[in-house]
């Protein structure tokens, strides 16, 4: 058989690079991870690839020190973060386990498991498909200390996220005939796009007890 030769794995690094004055660009280290990255003051956090979440001291950042460490479980996966008003917003996805789904662990901080319970996962009020549970995690950047959580049902294929300055929004998909969609938008923001008498059967229509599948 032929010989086949395997090309090289290149590992990517997090390089820590003086930048400025722009003519003395030098790189001053590596951290041998990589990821995406927040950095609150000193601490460099790394969202790491192989699915581990790193708090770096860069004060110098010539000698970058560890301070902690999680680990997102097997089952879990980081959806997305955020980094506001000193805190970090960590969003993550379970899968369902149908043959137990609760409770659940989605994180481990250093030797500590954040365990959710079924009483404390909140569920939509109108049936909706779901596959996820989905956890909202607020951690102190400087210590990886774990803060505040909130869970509730989701899906992995239609649920978002969106972050204001005082609220953070994870949604979930629920079905609606078409008439109401068509109903609500009218009612609240086209009145002026269709003549009254037309919008008035349009309300007699929505009081009838009717499926419209």
């Amino acid at each position: 058989s032929p010989d086949y030769i395997m090309p090289p794995v290149y590992q990517a690094k997090t390089s820590l690079i003086d930048a400025w004055p722009a003519e003395d660009l030098a790189l001053d280290s590596e951290l041998d991870l990589n990821g995406n990255l927040l950095l609150h003051k000193d601490t460099l956090i790394v969202l790491g690839s192989d699915n581990n979440i790193y708090g770096y001291n860069v004060s110098d950042p010539k000698n970058p020190q560890k301070k902690w460490e999680m680990k997102i479980e097997d089952n879990s996966y980081l959806v997305s973060s955020r980094l506001y008003n000193d805190k970090i917003y960590l969003i993550t996805g379970t899968y369902i386990d149908s043959s137990r789904p609760c409770p659940y662990k989605p994180l481990l901080s250093g030797n500590t498991s954040l365990e959710i319970a079924c009483t404390d996962i909140y569920h939509p009020i109108s049936p909706a498909y779901t596959d996820s549970t989905y956890t909202a995690i607020s951690v102190d950047p400087q210590s990886g200390e774990i803060k505040d959580s909130v869970s509730f049902l989701g899906s992995n294929y239609s649920s978002l996220v969106y972050m204001s300055s005082d609220n953070l929004f994870i949604t979930y998909a629920s079905d609606m005939s078409n008439f109401d969609i068509f109903y609500g938008f009218f009612a609240e923001s086209g009145r002026s796009l269709i003549p009254s008498e037309i919008f008035a059967k349009l309300e007699k229509l929505k009081s009838y007890d009717i499926s419209y599948g």
